[in-house]
């Protein structure tokens, strides 16, 4: 959120909590390259950079190599 301008500060935070909350790790890259288009056409092309190359580490705990009831803790 510290390359995000404070006008879309909270609109870039629930988008966030939507790629994080996905049940699936395809379906949280999914939604993070449509949340990441969503910050450039809102001129927030350093987010969107940030979020595409970190996406791929943060979302470890989704891999079924994990059990669900651990992604929690894994997450926080």
């Amino acid at each position: 959120l510290a390359k995000v301008n404070p006008k879309n500060r909270e609109w870039a935070a629930d988008a966030l909590k939507a790629v994080f909350g996905m049940e699936s790790r395809d379906k949280a890259l999914e939604k993070a390259e449509s949340v990441a288009r969503d910050m450039e056409s809102r001129k927030l092309r350093e987010a969107a950079k940030c979020l595409r190359e970190g996406i791929g580490e943060t979302t470890t705990y989704l891999l079924d190599d994990y059990p669900r009831e651990h992604r929690r803790r894994i997450r926080t």
